[in-house]
């Protein structure tokens, strides 16, 4: 297997809403391919 053309590893995402802090993302890892299709919602 080749090498990715993008790796993220270990990413975290939190939001501050009112009082309350919500984890989004906890230390997800994320590896692309060449020519791989990829969406974020």
């Amino acid at each position: 297997m080749s090498e990715p053309l993008l790796r993220l590893e270990a990413i975290c995402k939190s939001y501050v809403m009112a009082s309350e802090t919500v984890h989004a993302l906890n230390g997800i890892n994320l590896s692309i391919a060449r020519n791989q299709s990829i969406a974020f919602v």
